[in-house]
């Protein structure tokens, strides 16, 4: 009977889990769709903003201590617009770094 009831908590477990990380995905999916027209929709002359996006998305993607990315002088506006926006945020100790926001 433990064993039985054990197993139909982790079963729970295991489900609820799924439920969240299907979620999570489908939601990280809307945000990324979204993004993708509000960067087509704003720059389609602007190679920078769209290189800028990419270095933000893929340094959140690594995680660990490289989710910050350099601010160079020819990207300055679109750190602005993004910050403004809050899509990203400032280093808090070193305002030449720039990450994405936590999107959950």
């Amino acid at each position: 009977m433990k064993e039985a009831c054990i197993g139909a908590n982790e079963d729970g477990a295991n489900s609820t889990y799924d439920t969240e990380i299907t979620l999570a995905t489908r939601m990280f999916a809307q945000v990324k769709e979204d993004l993708g027209k509000l960067v087509a929709a704003t720059t389609m002359n602007n190679e920078n903003f769209q290189n800028v996006l990419a270095d933000l998305t893929s340094s959140h993607i690594k995680g660990g201590n490289e989710v910050y990315i350099d601010v160079d002088p020819q990207s300055v506006d679109c750190v602005h617009f993004l910050i403004d926006a809050d899509i990203a945020v400032y280093h808090r100790n070193d305002n030449h770094k720039v990450r994405l926001m936590d999107l959950i």
